[in-house]
């Protein structure tokens, strides 16, 4: 009954730095420790905390982790999971709508600042599509592929026949290297090639290849290395 008191304590001193300050000051285990409170009834969840930390090697790969990932930490059940991923989740939904949104392109830099907010908070490889008319006007953008990317001519495809399907005339493509760097490998270039040669014998035109990285973004056709891809 004692420990349980204590416990009862701590949680109140932490809720009322909270109420106060927010997270300013509080450590990151203890941002953990304020999120568990919340999973975790009645227990010392510091030590779960530490775990986490430990396992993962800081708050943001805690934060990035999937369910699945975060319940091979001892203490950490299914609903704890739940709760953790839910805070990249809803921070990602709010970046978005925070975002404000293009209707018409008026520079690659606005292209690619608008592609990189997409892909805020993504675990894994994913493939954004921009679709545009003759006047740069932006028709759609949609996720069009989850998971890694090769040069294939089905992918090519599925590309060409959605803008003959939305009467687009150009394309920016964008994927996100999770875990990488903002630079294409082998394969994101042979898939460059490709899916320009492919548009232009359709009479479109692949106007970008955005990659997204933790440390920011490349536009390929801006790049002085790589802008011999799209001629």
């Amino acid at each position: 009954m004692a420990q349980q008191q204590i416990h009862a304590n701590h949680r109140q001193r932490m809720r009322k730095r909270f109420e106060e300050t927010g997270f300013d000051g509080f450590s990151d285990h203890e941002v953990l420790e304020y999120i568990l409170f919340h999973a975790i009834p009645r227990k010392d969840v510091n030590p779960v905390a530490h775990a986490l930390l430990n396992h993962f090697g800081g708050l943001d790969r805690v934060l990035e982790a999937s369910e699945q990932e975060l319940t091979q930490v001892e203490g950490v059940g299914p609903a704890t999971a739940r709760l953790i991923c839910l805070f990249l989740a809803v921070d990602r939904r709010y970046h978005q709508h925070k975002t404000r949104p293009v209707r018409t392109v008026k520079s690659l830099e606005e292209v690619g600042e608008h592609m990189e907010s997409l892909f805020y908070g993504a675990r894994v490889e994913q493939v954004y599509a921009m679709y545009l008319d003759d006047r740069n006007h932006i028709l759609k953008v949609e996720k069009c592929f989850e998971g890694t990317v090769n040069a294939s001519s089905v992918f090519v495809n599925v590309l060409s026949s959605r803008m003959i399907t939305l009467g687009a005339t150009q394309l920016v493509l964008a994927h996100n290297h999770p875990r990488g760097f903002a630079l294409p490998s082998r394969e994101d270039m042979n898939l460059t090639s490709q899916i320009r040669q492919k548009l232009g014998t359709l009479g479109l035109k692949l106007v970008d290849h955005v990659i997204v990285a933790p440390d920011g973004y490349i536009s390929l056709r801006q790049s002085d290395r790589f802008q011999s891809l799209f001629t």
